[in-house]
């Protein structure tokens, strides 16, 4: 019980020193926010909500496996267009707790305590701690959904992932600890997009905001 409480007042001040070396104006909250840009150059940050996902498969199944065809598993996003909608070049920043990725470091000696730890991981989720474990991606618009590809498979194998063709490229630099300053390649062409995290797993998505299945959409217009 003493190592457990010794535990949680070592994450909960690793924690707070981590927030005391950020800047006044970069918020407590973890998540994807976009700058709105403030007076004086100051950025004026606003969270991008969540949305939530459902997962579904191309039709015609049984058909398409014994054709050899691909059947593409697609994540579906309720809705045409984003509640979030952005002009011009946006500038996201992402405040991500990295104080969280010191709980691998130094696991239990028993076997039983190594156990419990493996199942409250797993059951926490994984955590993001950089940008690079996210995906920008340009969603397909349908009439009253948004959605991407997550994978294939037929008869032969199957493969997983995000279509190349759907990726944007971004950039993104560290600005203080555990915040980054994200920027797309280029200009953003007017659609429908969204952040993803876990890209090769839908089941990871978003697991550091407490959603297992949500991505971070948004509208450039």
């Amino acid at each position: 019980m003493m190592a457990a409480s010794e535990s949680g007042e070592a994450a909960a001040s690793a924690a707070a020193a981590q927030a005391a070396a950020r800047p006044a104006w970069i918020p407590k909250k973890s998540g994807i926010y976009v700058n709105r840009r403030g007076e004086g150059g100051t950025p004026k940050l606003e969270r991008i909500e969540p949305s939530s996902y459902d997962v579904s498969q191309d039709s015609g199944f049984a058909t398409r496996m014994f054709s050899g065809a691909k059947t593409k598993t697609r994540l579906r996003i309720v809705g045409g267009s984003s509640s979030t909608t952005l002009a011009g070049d946006p500038e996201f920043y992402f405040v991500l707790d990295t104080s969280k990725e010191t709980k691998a470091d130094a696991p239990p000696s028993d076997p039983m305590s190594q156990a419990m730890a493996m199942v409250n991981q797993m059951q926490q989720g994984q955590t993001a701690s950089s940008p690079k474990q996210f995906a920008l991606i340009r969603l397909e618009s349908k009439k009253n959904s948004r959605e991407f590809v997550v994978g294939a498979f037929n008869a032969f194998g199957a493969t997983s992932g995000v279509e190349d063709k759907a990726v944007v490229q971004f950039d993104f630099e560290e600005t203080a600890e555990g915040v980054y300053k994200v920027r797309p390649r280029g200009s953003l062409e007017t659609g429908e997009y969204c952040f993803y995290f876990g890209s090769a797993n839908p089941k990871l998505a978003s697991a550091f905001a407490g959603n297992p299945n949500s991505v971070y959409d948004f509208s450039k217009r």
